[in-house]
């Protein structure tokens, strides 16, 4: 079964990726929209624990393209 998105595209992962959207509902319904990053954050990966979702959680990735290194704007 090949699951396409609205674009056309191919769909990597359809259940995982269903059950992420579904986690980031969820928690955007309990918590509203007025919480830090870092609650969403704190919330999401209690979801993912209950869920028995292995992830890593905000490491690092090289701020480089193609050997150069990018300007991060902050």
């Amino acid at each position: 079964m090949i699951n396409l998105d609205d674009k056309g595209g191919k769909v990597v992962y359809p259940e995982l990726s269903y059950r992420l959207v579904g986690i980031s509902f969820r928690i955007q319904n309990e918590l509203g929209r007025f919480c830090t990053e870092k609650q969403y954050a704190n919330a999401f990966e209690k979801e993912l624990q209950k869920e028995n979702i292995k992830y890593k959680r905000e490491f690092h990735i090289p701020a480089e393209i193609k050997g150069e290194r990018a300007e991060i704007i902050g």
